[in-house]
């Protein structure tokens, strides 16, 4: 922009204004209003609860966690598969065995000694010259440099193995000019993202490309760049007998090229070169705002920095008179100092150095090539079995929130239950826990113990009785007086038909896939007609062989009394569940109805999204308020419930409200049917010259 003071001729020209650009649409995340927090042994992933849906709990938590064959699969494994299948997203908790672990490591060192090399007479392009039988040609008296080899997962100390990153120097297994003892060196260190023997299955490609190999090195980058270029690939295996495969970098690659040099980097692409800064941010992506997280095989390395200068130095002050370093001496603080090559030995072009000797497998020593793969190792499982598995659930929900993951954050964990696929009455009593934390979470309890035998009548009352008892010390509201709700007990147990799993299970399984299908999409919107109260998909499908299928109706009304659910004979061949309740001890309440209560606790979720969306507003008159509350909660309940219910919402101010003048209420109406379970009928008999005469 000109100023100007007079009216001489100007174009004043003023730039742009944008007048198109509107605020930023966030799309909030989609998500089902039945989520259940699953507990698994899996063949790896994170320890903290992590939303999954589809193949995505494959590649977060490995593809043998459900796979019936493996030793992770169990009773909540069965759950999470119907869940799955049924196109539920679902939480998944990992849970590790006390004595799983270490992490699985993969450490290359290097043992390095002082000695003489012997020489061999050279092309002219320097390469060796070759006899008849491709023996190398002895030429003249060795020179003075060393020979090395390199070493996989040496860690140990006196027995002991050392921590990553901790792994210290010692002395090597090699003897040179004088007996002169070798120095192992710890170089570069790896180590697995998660615990678990899957680990033991990762591993790595290390190539020293020249520019006469087949994939040649960019020579002119690394002159460049003054460091020798290394070509890595991640690979993984399904098992020690199997063939790798090479694992894909975020940007779809097979391998990396990479340098030692921690400052190196292309001028060109501006892409860091650095091993640090390069290798495991291409393979992992944790935290990008709105993504899921991808997660490497790696998931911390370490560059023995010191150590490797150390041994660059060495074999370069030997090699640089020789003539194949870009100078004619060499110490630690050389600028050319990565474009060492301790691996395989060569320069930029192939050419063999005259005073190094790298050993390979013959001496023990590892090769890098292509073809040669080194793989992590150190990786455990632990003990896997049902008493541990349960142990280990007990322990997580007793200590509900005060893991790992804050799972008190209801933004963060939207779940919204928890099932019992047959766990101890230990762990089941451990199962409330949860409730009295959380507001917008409901658990369904079993009545089975899939560790003991199949229960009788009588177990299945005492049980429901005792799980009801537990479940009073959860009230839901102290301020109004509402006893607890949000618990519901599934009776019995049986066998699976058609499938893997040949163990007891509880009918939890069944009323968990039946609530997948009615309240699993992922918009938040129940399937119409697919209501578990709504014949047929009351009826048992999926178990064989289910216990006590007929109660006397003495026993009905007293399992009734004590919220139990059950099951009965539908007809000779099918069993159905004739009401599906809540533990709420009130039978005239809407409460009472299991699916008035999964409703009831979705308004607390959508209690939750509206005050998010309104704390902290500063522009609104206080009518203006009331509008904008009212209709975020009507536009997140309109037309989600089956038609069930009728959903009211109605904000306010108390008069501590406007003294205040921060604050405000809102009360949400549910106006919801009951549930009908007694029928009265009468059979009259008449004449029928009497039918057309009305009553």
């Amino acid at each position: 922009m000109n100023s100007f003071v007079n009216a001489a001729p100007l174009a004043n020209l003023l730039g742009i204004q944008d007048n198109s650009g509107r605020p930023p649409v966030i799309d909030p995340e989609v998500l089902p209003s039945h989520l259940p927090l699953v507990y698994l042994y899996t063949e790896k992933g994170p320890t903290i609860p992590q939303l999954v849906a589809g193949d995505s709990l494959n590649t977060i938590f490995g593809a043998k966690t459900l796979d019936a064959r493996s030793p992770y699969y169990n009773h909540q494994s069965v759950l999470a598969n119907a869940l799955q299948g049924a196109g539920n997203a679902i939480f998944v908790q990992r849970v590790v065995p006390a004595n799983a672990g270490p992490k699985a490591r993969l450490l290359l060192s290097v043992d390095v000694v002082a000695d003489n090399i012997p020489q061999f007479e050279r092309n002219a392009d320097g390469t060796f010259r070759r006899d008849a039988n491709g023996a190398r040609i002895p030429d003249g008296a060795p020179k003075a440099g060393h020979k090395l080899k390199w070493v996989l997962n040496d860690w140990n100390s006196g027995g002991t193995p050392q921590a990553f990153g901790a792994v210290t120097s010692k002395a090597g297994s090699m003897t040179g000019a004088g007996a002169t003892q070798s120095t192992l060196y710890p170089i570069m260190e790896l180590e697995v993202n998660f615990i678990g023997g899957y680990g033991n299955n990762l591993g790595l490609r290390l190539v020293a490309p020249t520019t006469n190999s087949p994939a040649p090195t960019n020579d002119s980058l690394a002159e460049a760049v003054k460091a020798f270029l290394y070509r890595l690939q991640l690979v993984q295996r399904t098992d020690a007998a199997s063939t790798p495969s090479p694992i894909e970098t975020l940007q779809g690659e097979q391998f990396l090229d990479f340098a030692f040099s921690p400052v190196a980097y292309d001028a060109a692409t501006d892409r860091d070169l650095a091993a640090e800064k390069l290798i495991l941010s291409s393979y992992q992506d944790i935290d990008s705002p709105g993504l899921p997280p991808t997660y490497g095989p790696f998931g911390r390395m370490h560059i023995y920095r010191n150590n490797l200068q150390q041994v660059l130095a060495m074999i370069g002050a030997a090699e640089a008179p020789e003539g194949l370093l870009p100078t004619p001496t060499m110490t630690a603080g050389s600028e050319f100092l990565y474009m060492v090559n301790p691996f395989t030995g060569t320069d930029l072009n192939g050419v063999p150095y005259y005073t190094l000797e790298v050993q390979g497998p013959a001496d023990n020593g590892l090769l890098f090539g292509e073809t040669s793969t080194h793989y992590a190792a150190g990786g455990s499982d632990g003990t896997m079995s049902n008493a541990a598995f349960d142990t280990l659930v007990r322990d997580h929900l007793l200590n509900f929130g005060e893991g790992e993951a804050d799972l008190l954050d209801w933004a963060m964990y939207p779940l919204s239950t928890i099932y019992d696929t047959g766990f101890s009455m230990d762990t089941k009593m451990a199962m409330l826990t949860p409730i009295g934390k959380r507001k917008d979470v409901w658990v369904a309890l079993s009545t089975q113990d899939i560790m003991q035998d199949q229960n009788t009548a009588a177990e299945e009352s005492s049980i429901a009785t005792a799980l009801r008892t537990a479940a009073r010390n959860y009230p839901e509201s102290i301020m109004y007086g509402t006893s607890v709700c949000r618990v519901i007990v599934i009776g019995h147990s049986g066998y699976l038909i058609n499938d893997p799993y040949k163990g007891l299970l509880p009918l939890t399984i069944e009323f968990a896939t039946k609530c997948a299908r009615f309240m699993s999409p992922g918009n938040g919107i129940w399937r119409r007609g697919l209501g578990f109260d709504v014949p047929p998909n009351n009826q048992i499908t999926m178990f064989r062989g289910v216990n006590v299928t007929f109660k006397p109706a003495i026993t009905r009304s007293k399992d009734w009394a004590i919220g139990l659910v059950w099951v009965q004979n539908y007809d000779r061949r099918t069993l159905f569940w004739p009401a599906v309740q809540t533990v709420y001890e009130d039978d005239s309440s809407v409460l009472n109805s299991a699916i008035n209560m999964f409703v009831a606790v979705e308004l607390e979720k959508v209690a939750q999204r509206a005050w998010r969306d309104l704390t902290g507003i500063s522009n609104l008159t206080a009518d203006q308020f009331i509008e904008r509350s009212n209709r975020l909660i009507t536009q997140m309940t309109q037309g989600r419930f089956d038609d069930r219910v009728i959903i009211v919402p109605s904000t306010f101010y108390t008069a501590a409200d406007e003294q205040r003048g921060y604050s405000w209420s809102c009360r949400i109406d549910m106006f919801a049917p009951n549930m009908k379970t007694v029928g009265t009928y009468t059979v009259r008999a008449n004449r029928i010259g009497d039918l057309n005469q009305g009553p």
